[in-house]
């Protein structure tokens, strides 16, 4: 064919035209032979030897005419959204090229389905001139030339009159990716109420021709390359449609969620609104997977700084409690110091790719998932730095007692440890329990960093998007904690002689067995597609189940509230309490009850509200666990002042029978052991501040006969008492007095 003037668009509506037949022909005659050669950027996007073979004729033909002019086709571009994106940028701003989709509906056409078209267009520096749609199963020619309107086999055509939406007959497509399909059926779920009726061609090119002869109201579909949607667009603004970008801003080759509709009434702003209210654009990769884990994390450890401080000021002993030395002890600054700087980490490494990627900010999959595992090696990079910096006694000893909760068992063998769970590792474990999430999400970022050594760009996008749901692995990830702390609980049941406690730690137990539950009835319908689980009845009674066990057991038995038979000032919670005014346990209460519960509002509309339900929920855990390490500690400090009681009230009895058999002799008797009695100093509940008891000993002079006094030492916990006399052996037996209970108490003799 001779060639033509390089601007002569009538021309090229012809040579487009040619191309287009005779690649439809060849398209219809390989109907019933096709298979599949590959997949591109999924399992269901397909690709034939068909394709590659009507790309050829379409550009053959076109060279003939036009050698000139630039190319873009869907089988010369690289896998991924990413590569489509580049390629059109490369070649966008040439004065004249064509794009070319050779089969649109390429799924359709292997199952021997006649619903696949040919798109030919040409743009002139960026802006679509000349686009021609073919099917060649009824043998429909569309075309459009800019300015000259939309012709159905020659004839002019003008788009449907409707004009409201409940009249509307609106098509979408779903894509060939979860990550598309999914929010696409959101859109749907919301239009499906609004609109006269839904249809799904499965071929963008054929939608968009469909709306522009007035077969359909509206089109809407996401992610979607310029070969799919050149022709079309022009076709619906030539014929006197509308075609913009999901979020309303106008049409260019750069958009990837279009939306077309025939621009009367308002069904174009209704389509608008409703995709914004499903949250159904997803042009970008959810940075929010990013966002949520290392922010969770830092407000983990603002709180902690908050608990340390709070701790100090009540004079709760809680370096006790874990089982600390005083070289181990942290301090609240310290920790409220470290948490500040890992949170500006966050946020450098956060807007550093913002300034350095821009509008491509969050297409890069394999870039975000290293900026989560940049901040969780600096974490960890601060936590095990060998220098003696920043507490190093107290880093040390939370890497002990991690790898404890990761391997409570003896050394590198099964076997069992000789004692229950101490409370530290519990404690830590439960804290691990609020940062699930936080785990997962790690887990995903270095799963997809080695599948991005031997994976497709876009499978490993598809697998980025949809948080490698189809993997049990993640789940698994989930799962540990939950795993760890009903192991702890199973350990104490096995090292514990009281019935009573035995019984309670397997309480302990079932509670995070339910918690395991609710992951494997989450997971389940996602590995299988079956489908979501909010949509699974069991899952839900699953979920609430574990919601109301789990915030009974934190009043109950974690914080030690809920006491029957209380004074009015206290009702419902316990006879000692520490915070003031006391009424703030009662908020607490109230607080956790509404956190464990706010998984409930997953389906509540947060994005139209300008909040990620995400972040909002990984958050909330994070705060409700905050709250609870308040009330827990405080707990604990009070249950161990109750046990030593208990230890000690048992010789009680012995050491006043004791004392009695002491022969004090002379007029001063009585008044000497009153003395002594007075001197004995009433020890209150251990504290950070204070963790030393005042130890008196009585002795027998024997310069004074019988004569009985008094002299005060240091001595640890307890008080020495030597008790001796003429004519008897001498004898030291150690007595303490507690909180509330001034008697004398026997603790051991000698």
């Amino acid at each position: 064919m001779a060639t033509s003037a390089p601007n002569d668009m009538s021309a090229m509506l012809d040579v487009a035209i040619a191309a287009a037949h005779a690649a439809g022909a060849h398209m219809k005659s390989q109907l019933n032979t096709s298979r599949v050669e590959k997949t591109k950027s999924s399992k269901d996007d397909l690709v034939t030897i068909v394709d590659k073979q009507c790309q050829d004729l379409v550009f053959d033909t076109i060279k003939n005419t036009f050698p000139s002019h630039e190319f873009l086709g869907e089988e010369d571009v690289a896998p991924g959204s990413e590569a489509s994106v580049r390629a059109l940028q490369d070649l966008v701003s040439k004065e004249w090229l064509w794009i070319v989709d050779p089969i649109d509906g390429t799924t359709n056409f292997v199952h021997h389905r006649p619903a696949s078209v040919v798109s030919v267009a040409c743009a002139h520096l960026g802006e679509v001139v000349v686009g021609v749609i073919y099917d060649p199963y009824r043998d429909e020619l569309f075309t459009a030339q800019k300015d000259k309107g939309t012709c159905l086999n020659g004839q002019l055509t003008h788009v449907s009159q409707e004009a409201s939406m409940s009249e509307a007959l609106v098509g979408f497509g779903i894509g060939t990716k979860d990550s598309v399909r999914l929010p696409m059926l959101d859109f749907a779920r919301e239009l499906s109420a609004k609109c006269r009726g839904l249809r799904l061609q499965g071929a963008a090119a054929i939608e968009l021709a469909w709306t522009a002869v007035g077969r359909q109201s509206a089109f809407y579909e996401l992610d979607l390359n310029s070969w799919d949607i050149a022709a079309g667009a022009l076709l619906v603004k030539e014929a006197g449609g509308q075609v913009t970008n999901s979020d309303g801003t106008a049409f260019s080759l750069n958009i990837r969620n279009i939306v077309a509709s025939n621009n009367k009434g308002d069904i174009h702003s209704s389509m608008i609104k409703l995709i914004a209210k499903a949250d159904a654009v997803h042009d970008h990769v959810n940075t929010w997977f990013f966002m949520c884990g290392p922010l969770a994390v830092n407000v983990f450890l603002l709180g902690l700084s908050l608990n340390l401080y709070v701790y100090k000021q009540n004079k709760l002993a809680f370096d006790q409690v874990f089982a600390m030395r005083p070289d181990e002890v942290p301090t609240a600054h310290g920790v409220f110091r470290t948490a500040i700087f890992l949170l500006v980490v966050q946020f450098f490494m956060f807007n550093a790719e913002i300034a350095q990627r821009g509008d491509a900010f969050g297409i890069d999959e394999t870039r975000m998932e290293m900026l989560l595992l940049g901040y969780v090696c600096v974490a960890v990079s601060l936590l095990l730095c060998p220098l003696n910096v920043l507490h190093y006694k107290f880093r040390m000893f939370v890497v002990r007692k991690i790898a404890r909760c990761l391997w409570p068992f003896q050394n590198f063998s099964l076997k069992l440890p000789t004692h229950a769970t101490p409370f530290i590792e519990v404690f830590i474990a439960d804290g691990m329990t609020s940062l699930s999430k936080f785990i997962q999400d790690l887990s995903v970022a270095l799963m997809l960093l080695v599948m991005s050594l031997n994976t497709e760009p876009n499978d490993l996008k598809k697998s980025y998007l949809s948080k490698l749901k189809e993997s049990p692995l993640p789940y698994f990830a989930a799962s540990t904690p939950y795993i760890i702390r009903a192991t702890q609980c199973l350990i104490s049941f096995r090292r514990t002689t009281s019935v009573n406690d035995r019984f309670l730690h397997l309480l302990n137990t079932m509670k995070y067995c339910s918690s395991l539950l609710v992951i494997s009835v989450g997971a389940y319908p996602m590995l299988t597609g079956i489908a979501r689980p909010e949509h699974n009845s069991f899952f839900l009674l699953c979920a609430v189940f574990n919601s109301l066990y789990s915030f009974l057991w934190d009043v109950v038995m974690d914080w030690g509230l809920g006491q029957p038979k209380l004074p009015r000032r206290v009702a419902f919670l316990r006879h000692q309490l520490t915070y003031r005014p006391r009424k703030i346990y009662y908020l607490i209460i109230v607080v956790d009850f509404a956190l464990r519960i706010i998984w409930v509002t997953k389906w509540w509309d947060w994005m139209h509200r300008g909040v990620h339900f995400k972040l909002f929920s990984q958050i909330a855990e994070v705060v409700r666990r905050i709250i609870w390490n308040f009330v827990r500690v405080e707990w604990q400090c009070i249950k161990l002042d109750i046990l030593s009681s208990k230890k000690l009230l048992a010789d009680s009895l012995e050491v006043e029978g004791m004392i009695e058999k002491v022969p004090l002799t002379g007029e001063n008797e009585d008044d000497l052991f009153e003395d002594a009695k007075t001197r004995m100093r009433t020890l209150n509940r251990p504290s950070a501040e204070n963790s030393t008891k005042t130890s008196s000993t009585f002795g027998q002079s024997s310069s004074i006969g019988s004569e009985l006094h008094l002299k005060e030492k240091k001595n640890g916990d307890n008080a020495v008492v030597g008790l001796g006399g003429k004519g008897h052996r001498n004898e030291m037996i150690t007595i303490a007095s507690y909180y509330g209970k001034p008697e004398a108490i026997l603790v051991s003799k000698w």
